[in-house]
């Protein structure tokens, strides 16, 4: 069996929300605060980050950014002893999207999307990509290898050329559990950088401490 290098222990626990944080969301969608971070982490600049990774990606129609009010990017650091994560959902009309991102890795779940679940999974995952992603659907030719199977159900991998420094969209990976479909990838424009971005475990790990408030000696908040 073919294996994705996105469905690992990060990937699928960026798709499975732990039971553990699930309670928490639930407690922030009816008003309770989200967890505190450490002190010297800008908890502002964190959020802004996840919600802006995840808009950079979706079309108008199925993006965030004209809610009013915003998603509440949930902080989870070191989620289940294992990864820092940012979680936020929202609705679109009858479709719920779920967002969860490490370091470098994102993933978008949708419930309720209209999907015609008798083409081939390849198919679907061509379709669906193109209806949310605002650059895939000026980017023809675009397609999806074979299905896969997984532990809860299938993944089709974009085909596209090899890339030192791959954009997002060069590297979606599409998956369906028979009820929720979703798409995960690298957060990553493409644009050369000093490291390009990975989907290792390690690499992933501790995403916050990027957003440490580096403070002189002295210096008030």
């Amino acid at each position: 069996m073919a294996r994705s290098s996105f469905l690992d222990t990060l990937g699928n626990q960026l798709i499975a929300l732990p039971p553990t944080s699930a309670q928490v969301m639930d407690r922030v969608a009816a008003g309770s605060p989200p967890p505190a971070l450490a002190l010297d982490i800008d908890g502002a600049a964190l959020a802004g980050a996840a919600l802006g990774a995840a808009g950079d990606m979706l079309r108008d129609e199925w993006d965030w950014d004209r809610m009013s009010p915003t998603p509440i990017a949930v902080p989870f650091q070191a989620e289940s002893g294992r990864f820092d994560v940012v979680r936020f959902g929202y609705s679109r009309g009858p479709v719920q999207v779920a967002v969860a991102q490490a370091t470098d890795v994102i993933a978008l779940r949708f419930r309720g999307l209209d999907v015609d679940r008798t083409f081939p999974l390849e198919l679907q995952a061509e379709a669906t990509a193109k209806l949310l992603f605002r650059s895939v659907a000026k980017r023809p030719p675009f397609a999806f290898g074979p299905a896969w199977p997984t532990k809860d159900g299938f993944y089709s991998e974009r085909i596209a050329p090899h890339t030192s420094m791959p954009s997002w969209n060069d590297v979606l990976t599409f998956w369906s559990d028979g009820v929720d479909i979703g798409f995960i990838t690298l957060k990553s424009d493409g644009a050369m950088r000093q490291s390009a971005p990975s989907v290792d475990e390690q690499t992933n790990a501790h995403w916050f401490g990027r957003f440490t408030n580096r403070r002189s000696p002295g210096t008030k908040r």
